[in-house]
C-alpha cells in the first residue's frame, strides 16, 4: 500500500513539470529574448565595429528617431544624438570597452535637443563585445538601449527634497538659536524668555503647518487666495497682537489682491527665506529691527513685493544678509512668472520680487 502512494505522489509532479517545459521548448532563444526585451521596454541593436554600421529592431528605431528601413545606420549618427555634455564621457566608457579594459559598458545620457526649451530625455544603454579578431581587434558588440527619463527625473526629485529638507532643517535650528539669543537680550526674568521662545516656536510651527497646507490643499482649486493672508502665515512668528508690544513687522497690502493657488508655495516660500536671514543675521536678530512689507499691484496680473529692513547697523552681518538664498530666490521668482532682485542698503537688506499672480 504505501509503495503505491508513493509512486502515486512521485508521478504527479514530474507529469505537471513536463507539462510546464515542453510547450516551452517551443520558444527558440530568439523568440524568449524578444519577449523580454518587450517586457523591460528595451530595443536591442549591433554595431560593427569595422564598418562602424548599426543594425537594430523597431524599437531602437523609434527611440531614436532613425528610420528603421534604411539600416545600416551610421554609428557616428548614435553619436550625433549624444548631448554634446555627456558626449566625451560616453566616447570614454566605449572605448575602455572597445579596447577590452573593461568586458562591457552601462551608460546614461541625455539626447541632444534642437530647441533648448525642449525638455530633456535621458536614455540608458548596455552592451558588450561578442566578437573579436586573432589579434584580440573588437569586432562587433551588441547591446540594448531603452528610454531612462523617468528614472533619471525621478532620481533628480529624491536628490532635489533631501537637499530642499537638508535646508529647512538648518534653517530651523539656525531661527531657533537666533529667537533663543533675542529672547535672552530682550526678557528679563527665566519665565519671560521660556514664554517668549515658546510663542515663538508655536507660531513658527504654525506659520509653516499654514503655508504648508494652503499650498497642499489649493494646488488644483480654481478659487484665488490673498496674499495679505499668505504673508501672514508665513510671517507668524515675528508678528505680534500685543497691544503695548513694538510692531516688528509692517504689512501694507490690500486684502483683496489674490493669487493663485499654484503659486502660494513659491511666495511662501520666498517669505521663509528671507524672513528666515532678517531672524539670523538682519533686523529681526535685534531688540530695534523692522521690516516693511508692501505688495503694489501693477498691469497685466503682474504684482511687485518690496521686502525693506531697518536694523541696528552695530549688529549688521552685510555679506551673510546679502549673500543668501540666492539660487533658491531666483527658482520661486520663475516658478512666480517674475523676478527678484535685493540689495543690501545701510539700513539693511532692500528686496523687490516681482510676480504673475494669475495661473
Amino acid at each position: 500500500m504505501s509503495s503505491i502512494i508513493k509512486s502515486d505522489i512521485t508521478a504527479a509532479p514530474v507529469t505537471r513539470m513536463r507539462d510546464r517545459l515542453d510547450p516551452f521548448d517551443n520558444f527558440n532563444a530568439s523568440t524568449r529574448a524578444l519577449l523580454a526585451l518587450d517586457a523591460g521596454r528595451m530595443g536591442c541593436w549591433s554595431v560593427n565595429l569595422v564598418t562602424e554600421q548599426v543594425l537594430g529592431d523597431r524599437f531602437i528605431a523609434n527611440l531614436l528617431g532613425l528610420d528603421y528601413d534604411a539600416q545600416p545606420w551610421s554609428l557616428a549618427d548614435g553619436f550625433d544624438l549624444i548631448d554634446p555634455i555627456d558626449l566625451d564621457r560616453v566616447q570614454a566608457i566605449v572605448a575602455k570597452a572597445i579596447s577590452g579594459e573593461t568586458p562591457t559598458y552601462d551608460v546614461e545620457y541625455r539626447r541632444r535637443r534642437a530647441d533648448p526649451s525642449m525638455p530633456v530625455q535621458w536614455l540608458g544603454a548596455r552592451a558588450q563585445i561578442t566578437e573579436w579578431a586573432e589579434d584580440g581587434t573588437a569586432l562587433r558588440a551588441v547591446g540594448v538601449s531603452w528610454d531612462a527619463t523617468e528614472q533619471k527625473v525621478g532620481e533628480e526629485k529624491l536628490a532635489i527634497m533631501a537637499a530642499e529638507m537638508d535646508h529647512r532643517v538648518k534653517n530651523a535650528f539656525a531661527v531657533i538659536r537666533a529667537l533663543i539669543n533675542l529672547g535672552d537680550r530682550t526678557t528679563d526674568s527665566k519665565d519671560e524668555f521660556v514664554t517668549t521662545l515658546r510663542s515663538q516656536v508655536e507660531a513658527m510651527a504654525m506659520a509653516h503647518a499654514v503655508s504648508a497646507r494652503m499650498a497642499r490643499t489649493t494646488a488644483d482649486a480654481d478659487s484665488l487666495l490673498g496674499i495679505h493672508d499668505i504673508i501672514v502665515s508665513s510671517l507668524k512668528p515675528w508678528l505680534t497682537d500685543k497691544q503695548d508690544a513694538p510692531a516688528r513687522v509692517h504689512i501694507d497690502c490690500d486684502p483683496a489682491l489674490m493669487i493663485h493657488p499654484r503659486k502660494v508655495s513659491p511666495l511662501a516660500m520666498v517669505l521663509y527665506e528671507i524672513s528666515t536671514n532678517a531672524t539670523k543675521y538682519g533686523p529681526l536678530s535685534t531688540p530695534v529691527g523692522e521690516i516693511h512689507i508692501a505688495v503694489t499691484p501693477m498691469a497685466d496680473d503682474m504684482v511687485r513685493l518690496v521686502w525693506s529692513e531697518t536694523s541696528d547697523t552695530r549688529d549688521a552681518q552685510p555679506e551673510a544678509q546679502s549673500g543668501f538664498g540666492t539660487v533658491l530666490l531666483e527658482n520661486c521668482a520663475i516658478n512666480l512668472g517674475g523676478t527678484v532682485t535685493k540689495e543690501m542698503k545701510p539700513q539693511g537688506l532692500h528686496l523687490e520680487l516681482l510676480m504673475n499672480v494669475a495661473g
